[in-house]
């Protein structure tokens, strides 16, 4: 696939750097965080911000990188970290206070982030122990641990089918883990400036990377759930949308 140019919109979202993007699972509606310390939903249909807010609303967000995850009945958001993410489908079908459903050890270095595979209870981890792991998060059982990183990893995302980890190191190294084989399946170069996201378009084919070498850092990008926008945000405060030509 190529890219058209062409900022369909072009939004000054924060008055500071937006450190992460994360699209609803079924709505064209996208999540934005900030260094402002503020959060903002987007309905990018039409472009314009639907919600803001700081400490607390009546969204139901999964944060990555938090050690709890929050019941439905409670509603509850902190921004405590530079990752967002819309959870997949509640964990707790009870209301009631909150509490932390499983702890899941398994990495001996910090954990970089976290990110479920849409609908459903598979959870991608990486870590500064230069590996990743995938969880079964209902009964917190690693399922997998992908070995191979010679550095850091900076983010890491699954594809649609669940079959496919794309992994990027902090020393500009792209991986393609294959999911059944737990191996490598494609290494790329994409150095020498570090990058910070990645992510698959729909279709699974095309994998986009938020990178450091322009004139200004990006630091979160993502596709739209039919694949025809690419999302980008990143240090010049901005949330730009633009048409990607099949």
């Amino acid at each position: 696939s190529t890219m058209v140019h062409l900022s369909l919109h072009c939004t000054e979202a924060h008055t500071l750097p937006i450190s992460c993007l994360a699209l609803h699972p079924r709505k064209f509606i996208v999540a934005s965080s900030s260094d402002d310390q503020l959060w903002r939903l987007w309905g990018m249909s039409v472009g314009e911000m639907i919600m803001t807010g700081e400490g607390h609303s009546d969204v139901a967000l999964w944060l990555q990188l938090s050690p709890k995850w929050w019941k439905p009945g409670h509603h509850q958001w902190r921004h405590n970290s530079k990752d967002l993410g819309f959870l997949p489908r509640p964990l707790h079908p009870d209301s009631g206070c909150e509490r932390c459903r499983n702890t899941l050890c398994g990495h001996v270095d910090s954990v970089n982030s976290v990110t479920f595979l849409p609908f459903s209870n598979t959870l991608l981890t990486w870590s500064a122990d230069k590996t990743l792991s995938l969880w079964e998060a209902r009964i917190g059982v690693c399922a997998q641990t992908f070995y191979g990183q010679h550095h850091s990893c900076n983010h890491a995302t699954l594809n649609a089918l669940g079959d496919t980890v794309a992994s990027y190191e902090s020393y500009g190294v792209v991986k393609l883990w294959d999911v059944r084989k737990v191996a490598v399946m494609i290494t790329m170069e994409t150095g020498p400036h570090p990058s910070n996201q990645v992510a698959f378009h729909p279709s699974g084919r095309t994998l986009a990377i938020a990178s450091n070498d322009g004139s200004f850092i990006v630091h979160s990008v993502i596709f739209d759930h039919k694949g025809e926008y690419l999302l980008s945000a990143g240090s010049d405060s901005r949330l730009v949308m633009k048409l990607i030509n099949a």
